[in-house]
């Protein structure tokens, strides 16, 4: 006999096929303005443009959390354009840069710095200074993932009240452990809630090893097993899914036979 059933298949990302769709979208328009089709030339253009895109996640752009500065493009000089028509050299250039420039010790490394090459008022050199902004944007980055986190707790205890002790569920099996003509859910009663505020469900065919958070079942307006129903023994929901099964459970058994 030969058992027909569907391939088990990881659990989606839906954040990284997400990133994959915009930067799909992002190179078909990038190789129709510049009319080529050697899409891997554009990576480089698309993947600046992902990392300095504001998240909101993280209130910031990843470049800017992970650099602690803005992303920089091009070349820019805070040097007057009459100065620069009369230098020549790099070393009059630089000889004009340093020149009445203070001195300034950093107080963490110990390094001296030139005035224009770090904080003066908090005496910090160029390195030390890079350094403790890219700590504080990653703390901040932090704390906005956890705002969002809160967030999105809040919002799902508002969608998914608490259940009840006795409240007849309804949990969805998964295709993988279940046929294709069998039912996609299969009814259970709550039997306790963890202090972890995960729930152990029980059914008429055993007690679910598995803890379900909230999110993953439905209350059942109705009942239709009670307490009194659950053998005390456990069982895996796709034991379960099978018990419940008119055929063999997940997948089918056909003869091959002329």
């Amino acid at each position: 006999s030969i058992i027909h059933g569907k391939p088990r298949h990881s659990q989606s990302q839906g954040s990284v096929e997400k990133a994959n769709q915009d930067i799909e979208n992002m190179i078909i328009t990038w190789m129709k303005d510049n009319n080529t089709t050697k899409w891997s030339e554009g990576l480089r253009f698309i993947q600046f443009m992902k990392n300095k895109a504001f998240h909101r996640g993280i209130g910031r752009s990843p470049y800017e959390a992970m650099f602690g500065c803005s992303p920089k493009v091009g070349i820019s000089s805070n040097t007057p354009d009459n100065i620069l028509k009369v230098l020549n050299t790099d070393k009059s250039l630089n000889n004009k840069i340093n020149e009445d420039l203070e001195k300034n010790n950093c107080k963490i490394c110990k390094h001296i710095f030139m005035e224009n090459e770090g904080n003066t008022e908090e005496e910090l050199c160029q390195l030390c200074m890079n350094k403790e902004n890219i700590t504080n944007k990653r703390e901040e980055a932090k704390e906005c993932l956890e705002r969002q986190a809160k967030r999105m707790k809040l919002q799902s205890d508002m969608s998914h009240p608490p259940a009840l002790q006795g409240c007849n569920v309804r949990v969805k099996i998964p295709d993988v452990d279940r046929s294709k003509c069998d039912p996609q859910s299969i009814i259970a009663i709550v039997l306790e809630k963890t202090t972890d505020g995960f729930y152990r469900l029980g059914t008429k065919y055993g007690i679910l090893k598995q803890l379900y958070a909230r999110s993953q079942f439905n209350l059942c307006t109705e009942k239709f097993i009670t307490l009194s129903d659950v053998p005390d023994v456990d069982i895996c929901l796709r034991k379960a899914s099978e018990s419940l099964s008119i055929g063999n459970g997940q997948g089918f058994f056909k003869c091959t036979c002329q």
